[in-house]
């Protein structure tokens, strides 16, 4: 399964990718910046522009 990772900070959307990892729920894990993720949404790259508008949110934490 692949999974993307965003977080508030790119060190813990690598703790998060860790933890999939670890967990053996996916071999393939992006982990982004909520800044960085946000800057996808209007990349030159047509896949990544894609990606981030057939995202979906599953899992939040946080108040």
């Amino acid at each position: 399964m692949r999974w993307l990772v965003v977080a508030d900070g790119q060190d813990q959307a690598d703790q998060m990718a860790d933890a999939l990892l670890d967990a053996g729920l996916g071999a393939d894990v992006i982990a982004l910046s909520r800044a960085r993720w946000q800057a996808v949404a209007s990349s030159t790259s047509p896949h990544w522009r894609s990606m981030h508008q057939q995202a979906r949110q599953l899992l939040s934490f946080g108040p």
